[in-house]
C-alpha cells in the first residue's frame, strides 16, 4: 500500500477507506470507555453521599 499510487488505485483507496472506518469506530469506542471511566470516577469521588459508591475501608 505504501508503494502504490492511492490517487488512481481503487484497491488502495478501498483499503484506506476500510482502515479509516476502523480507526473511527475504535476512536468512538475509546471515547465511550473514557466517558464511563469519568462517570465512575465522579461516582466514587463525589462528596454527595447519595451519589457515592459504598466503600468500607475499616
Amino acid at each position: 500500500m505504501l508503494g502504490g499510487n492511492w490517487k488512481t488505485n481503487s484497491e488502495i483507496q478501498e483499503q484506506l477507506l476500510l482502515n479509516m472506518q476502523h480507526a473511527e469506530a475504535s476512536s468512538l469506542s475509546l471515547l465511550d470507555l473514557l466517558s464511563k471511566l469519568v462517570d465512575e470516577k465522579r461516582r466514587f469521588e463525589s462528596t454527595d453521599e447519595a451519589a457515592s459508591g459504598e466503600i468500607d475501608l475499616f
